[in-house]
């Protein structure tokens, strides 16, 4: 049966919503003397944050908010860094080396103040653009790298010209070995992954298909292990049904706690249209959907972060494909309530949890062009507003079927380089 498109509208919300003014931390700061196009925010501890810059010759920053104190390390020869998350005291990436797709990793106090090198390990060949990162640790001699990648293929097959591929980049205490996973088929399009207590969970659509994808590997065992054994595979998967689920955007996922994960897209669910927010108790098994208004009208997403502190997701837009660049949605998954924080900065880029605190910390371009960050917890009047929005509620239910998949493995090269080192300030704009 035909549905009738339900839009949510946010006119109303804009001009007949309250503005929250509320209490709490709310800070914005630039690096001056800086260029930005585009960035990436991990909080590292209380009051530092590290922020990837481009341009500028591919610049870490170690942004100490405590103190005030930037230190810039750059690398030469790292083209780009798509994607990085903090472990410990290691930061880990993926990104372009010298044309070639790369994981890097370096551990941070080292790097940036005593003489400390980052290592680039060489995966896989150049027709490989590769999007997302998450780390399984277990010991210093057993540590997982999981990325996504993107594959051109050399001869298209009918009228798919390329693939996506998951790779399992382990490192034993002394080298590196890649595990390959792709569709034989080259169907099954893997947008984004992240590590639960006992699975990785990746979740993706399928090539001309009309709603969204996902699947799970257990987790390796101690001891040098790779997700799947090499040769063909079949794999379970999940799908949800094509009447009552459409995802527009690329799905994003975050683990919210043990096994339980949280998708974001924008898409079509129950015939309202919105940013769709899925909650799961375990892969696979569905606990509630909402759907809110896309006020940017974005169909891309850059980050999505849970905060357990707060029990809010923090979804920010990809900048390039949205109207609307100031705005961060917040989702309380505790009430589900949800807002729109609008910051003074015009361009927003990234997003990360403050570790072990409430709130948010979000790198973007100041007016002038510069790096810029807000620390944003329940923002207030004077550098930011909250604007609450309407929440459509639904749960339904998932079919599972099967996909055979390919799985290789072959040595990874790594190399070790070291930054040049600036030091710079970090200037107050708003508090």
């Amino acid at each position: 049966m035909k549905r009738i498109l339900k839009t949510l509208v946010f006119i109303c919300v804009i001009i007949l919503g309250a503005i929250q003014v509320a209490l709490g931390q709310n800070a914005i700061y630039s690096v001056p003397n800086t260029v930005s196009a585009s960035s990436l925010i991990r909080n590292y501890s209380t009051g530092v944050d590290i922020v990837y810059n481009t341009p500028g010759g591919s610049s870490f920053f170690y942004i100490d908010r405590n103190t005030g104190n930037v230190t810039e390390a750059s690398i030469n020869n790292l083209q780009s860094v798509t994607d990085m998350e903090i472990v410990g005291n290691e930061l880990y990436f993926c990104g372009v080396f010298l044309g070639y797709p790369v994981i890097g990793r370096f551990d941070i106090t080292p790097f940036f103040f005593g003489g400390g090198q980052a290592e680039i390990v060489n995966i896989t060949t150049s027709n490989t653009v590769l999007k997302k990162l998450e780390v399984q640790y277990i010991s210093s001699n057993d540590i997982h790298v999981y990325v996504l990648g993107l594959v051109t293929l050399t001869t298209p097959v009918g009228p798919i010209s390329d693939y996506t591929a998951l790779f399992d980049c382990m490192f034993d205490g002394t080298n590196w070995d890649v595990e390959s996973i792709s569709d034989l088929g080259y169907d099954y399009r893997m947008y984004d992954l992240t590590v639960t207590d006992r699975f990785l969970y990746v979740v993706g659509e399928k090539y001309g298909g009309y709603t969204e994808y996902s699947n799970t590997y257990s987790l390796p065992a101690p001891g040098n292990n790779h997700l799947l054994p090499s040769g063909p595979n079949v794999i379970t998967m999940s799908n949800s049904l094509t009447q009552y689920y459409y995802p527009v955007s690329e799905t994003l996922t975050e683990t919210l706690q043990m096994d339980s994960i949280v998708t974001a897209c924008y898409g079509l669910a129950d015939g309202y249209s919105g940013i769709v927010i899925t909650q799961y108790s375990t892969p696979n098994t569905i606990v509630v959907r909402y759907v809110i208004p896309n006020m940017t009208t974005s169909t891309r997403f850059v980050d999505l972060k849970y905060n357990p502190a707060d029990k809010k997701l923090y979804l920010i837009p990809d900048k390039a494909n949205s109207v609307i660049t100031d705005l961060m949605y917040v989702f309380d998954l505790s009430t589900g309530n949800a807002d729109v924080y609008q910051s003074i900065i015009p361009d927003l880029c990234s997003v990360d949890i403050q570790n072990a605190k409430t709130g948010a910390v979000v790198s973007g371009i100041i007016n002038n062009g510069e790096v810029g960050v807000w620390v944003a917890d329940k923002p207030n009047s004077d550098c930011s507003l909250a604007i609450g929005l309407p929440v459509y509620k639904t749960i339904r239910v998932e079919p599972t079927w099967t996909l055979e998949i390919s799985a290789f493995t072959r040595p990874g090269y790594s190399l070790y380089v070291y930054p040049h080192i600036e030091k710079h300030y970090l200037e107050i704009k708003c508090q």
